[in-house]
């Protein structure tokens, strides 16, 4: 893995924590200001947010990235030409989409559950906004350059953390839906300031809106839009269908809704930093890889090294999460009830091994879409998805099982999403038994301690939480020092070759 991969990854990860603690931060007073059947409104809203703006852009960033870092003649005149036609794709589909949610939005949040119609008349302009902000990211990003996107998402998260509380705070007294309406419009202003922002950026580097040969745009575009609209799509109709599976489980609406914003408001929240990390490391691997699609053995190396600094940081940061989970969740969400505490706990220690699945499979799925393998990744996603979904709509129907249905969904996607990117990639990744067991093992281990650290100790809990973690990453560094060791120092041997070229 090269030293701009390494740099670019540490880049995206930091910034990725930075707007994690932001969304951590915003999302515990909107909960105090919306409460948990608000918080639960809002992840609903957000979840077909998030996979129409996966359709509408997702692949679109994706696409760009990959083909600016191919090597070709011209490339700046081909730079222009997929700046442009990338653009005014995305705001077609943003506003046709988006005309979708404004004459059915009601109609939508009824299947829901809720009143909250009136939220979705902003998808057209949410989505027309998140598309640029896609293409502006492909283009930067496809010079192997990632502070851009870094620099914009935190300004972003800070924006919508300072006006999404301030709208929700004011809408809120005329009703919970109106302070999910507010929270969203806070939403608007931070893709505003984040455009103006990358536009700079785009401009720095004199790339202009013109050209008419697309260069496969839309031949690598449609099988990766496609591919990355299925598990948003999966998601969304968890949203769609999860108050209805709930009920027939024998809960009420009120409670479903509670118990759906537990899972995606309070315990998502917390184990989507590991996939933020995996993503933050595939985003920056991905023009790397296509960039080496001429040298296979040295794409498989960058490949093979980026997966065991994936697999290092990922182990231990989610086994310390289920460890801490309790004095964690009553830091961070102080107005949760004992038995909603608990529950958060219980979710965290099955969605923990979910949350692992789902960064591997992310990782994989970036690399299958930079080697071109499109047709095989749509397949195999549709087949996990589907899955995903006769899970989420047979178990959550039962009551014993009840919200832990979407986690064991979740399980069985990435499983199958993994085995088989693995039988595709099985001549790429290839790591030790040494560099997958010892980390695993020492995560093991560091859960147990912790665990029982936490139990013992009488302190408060942000002390408790603290000192947890400081035993968390000793026992970890200690157990794994060979791994950690032996990856610094190829770190540092790699820094060096880069910097005598």
């Amino acid at each position: 893995m090269s030293k701009s991969v390494v740099r670019s990854s540490m880049i995206l990860i930091l910034a990725g924590i930075v707007c994690k603690i932001l969304g951590v931060l915003f999302r515990l007073p909107l909960t105090n200001i919306l409460g948990v059947k608000g918080i639960g409104y809002f992840q609903m809203v957000m979840s077909l947010y998030i996979f129409t703006l996966m359709v509408c852009s997702g692949g679109i960033t994706i696409t760009l990235s990959k083909l600016v870092a191919e090597p070709c003649k011209n490339r700046q005149e081909r730079i222009n030409s997929l700046y442009k036609i990338s653009i005014i794709t995305s705001l077609i589909l943003g506003i046709f989409v988006g005309m979708v949610f404004y004459f059915l939005g009601e109609r939508i949040a009824k299947v829901q559950g809720g009143t909250f119609g009136d939220t979705y008349k902003f998808m057209i302009i949410l989505l027309a906004l998140g598309g640029i902000i896609a293409c502006f990211r492909g283009i930067l990003q496809g010079f192997e350059t990632m502070y851009p996107t870094a620099i914009s998402q935190i300004i972003e998260q800070t924006v919508r953390f300072v006006f999404g509380l301030l709208f929700a705070s004011i809408f809120v007294k005329k009703g919970v839906e109106s302070g999910v309406f507010g929270a969203f419009l806070g939403i608007i202003v931070g893709e505003v300031l984040s455009i103006f922002y990358l536009l700079f950026e785009i401009k720095r580097r004199k790339v202009k809106f013109q050209g008419k040969d697309f260069h496969g745009f839309y031949k690598n575009l449609l099988p990766i839009l496609i591919g990355s609209s299925i598990l948003p799509l999966v998601n969304a109709v968890d949203s769609l269908i999860i108050v209805n599976r709930l009920s027939l489980a024998g809960f009420g609406e009120s409670q479903a809704v509670l118990l759906y914003g537990i899972q995606s408001g309070v315990v998502g929240t917390v184990l989507n930093i590991p996939a933020m990390i995996s993503a933050s490391l595939a985003m920056a691997i991905l023009p790397s890889v296509a960039a080496l699609k001429e040298d296979g053995e040295k794409q498989k190396q960058s490949i093979c090294t980026a997966f065991k600094y994936l697999w290092i940081i990922l182990l231990p940061m989610v086994l310390g999460i289920m460890a801490v989970a309790k004095p964690l969740y009553t830091v961070i969400y102080p107005t949760l009830d004992y038995a909603s505490l608990q529950y958060a706990v219980n979710l965290t220690l099955l969605g923990g091994i979910s949350s692992i699945l789902l960064a591997i499979m992310q990782f994989m799925i970036t690399i299958l879409q930079a080697r071109e393998n499109l047709l095989y990744l749509m397949i195999l996603q549709l087949i996990g998805g589907g899955a995903k979904f006769l899970v989420v709509f047979k178990f959550c129907a039962i009551a014993e099982i009840n919200v832990y249905g979407l986690i064991l969904g979740n399980i069985l996607l990435s499983s199958i999403v993994i085995i088989g990117s693995l039988l595709k990639l099985r001549d790429v990744v290839q790591i030790s038994f040494l560099d997958l067991s010892l980390p695993l093992f020492s995560s093991i281990a560091m859960y147990i301690c912790v665990s029982y650290f936490v139990e013992w100790v009488q302190f408060s809990s942000l002390v408790t939480l603290a000192l947890a973690v400081c035993v968390g990453v000793v026992i970890y560094g200690t157990m794994n020092f060979p791994t950690l060791k032996g990856a610094i120092i190829s770190l540092r041997k790699r820094s060096q070759i880069n910097l005598s070229k």
